[in-house]
């Protein structure tokens, strides 16, 4: 099974800076943040459909509290969105009620990846080839270059019946042959890492050392293979770098996926990890 894509359309949506979904208030520029606390800039809550103006005060990072004035009737674990509009840019964060307080609303900045990540236990060795600025933009400025996701499966039946299962993404030139610069950047690895999580949308890489890594390295190449009881599962995928944190002496690397996974495509892979690996969710 193979899906096509305008990789010139699909790297300016992934790309466009006039949405920007965050999971930390930290995340905002500075004087942004000082505006939102200060009060003299107001957040929109976007809930069912319509958008109220809203007061907000902000206890941590994570944590906010919400006026009521002027809401609907919340209830405990809703989800919502908080948006800030500056200029032509809206920084969103997806939001959850904890709890009622008086007259506010106790709220928590859920994570961007809101789809369940799996943690396998067993490490899996991952490889990340870096992109260059210089051939993003040569995409980007290309409307004849497509993305070529090919998986070698299409239905559960297709996917029980083999030993090897693949998701790759490749390049396609104007002549819909495989692009021979795609070919020579992925063939070079910039690190190696190993495997924390996989969901549907993205996937954690953690490193040894703490990297610094330049902000226009936007662009990874991610290929790592999962054995399981029943076949390997390879996957080789176009990712943004969304964040990095660090834990003791540890580099994790947060990425998104150019393009998710077919929810069918994840709903089976998903299921094969869980069986083999009891992997958490």
């Amino acid at each position: 099974m193979t899906e096509k894509l305008s990789f010139s359309l699909k790297l300016r949506e992934r790309l466009s800076g006039r949405n920007l979904s965050l999971n930390s208030f930290s995340k905002l520029p500075t004087n942004i943040l000082d505006l939102l606390k200060s009060g003299r800039l107001k957040p929109l809550l976007v809930y069912q459909r319509n958008i109220y103006p809203v007061q907000i005060s902000i206890l941590d990072n994570h944590t906010f509290c919400l006026n009521k004035e002027g809401l609907p009737s919340l209830q405990p674990f809703e989800v919502f969105l908080l948006v800030v509009p500056q200029g032509d840019v809206r920084y969103i964060f997806q939001a959850r009620l904890s709890k009622e307080e008086g007259q506010n609303y106790l709220v928590n900045i859920l994570d961007s990846r809101s789809e369940p990540r799996l943690s396998i236990p067993k490490p899996i060795p991952t490889f990340l080839s870096f992109i260059p600025p210089a051939y993003v933009n040569k995409l980007l400025q290309n409307e004849h270059y497509y993305l070529l996701r090919e998986t070698n499966f299409a239905t559960e039946v297709d996917f029980i019946s083999k030993k090897e299962i693949y998701i790759y993404d490749l390049v396609l030139d104007e002549k819909s042959m495989l692009d021979e610069e795609f070919k020579k950047h992925v063939q070079r690895v910039f690190l190696t890492g190993i495997l924390k999580d996989l969901s549907r949308s993205g996937a954690c890489v953690t490193t040894k050392g703490r990297i610094n890594i330049a902000e226009d390295t936007l662009i990874f190449y991610l290929r790592f293979e999962v054995p399981t009881k029943e076949r390997l599962m390879k996957f080789a995928l176009f990712s943004l770098l969304r964040n990095v944190t660090y834990q003791e002496d540890n580099t994790n690397l947060h990425f998104n996926f150019l393009t998710s996974l077919k929810p069918e495509a994840w709903g089976l892979i998903e299921k094969e990890l869980k069986a083999t690996y009891q992997a958490q969710g």
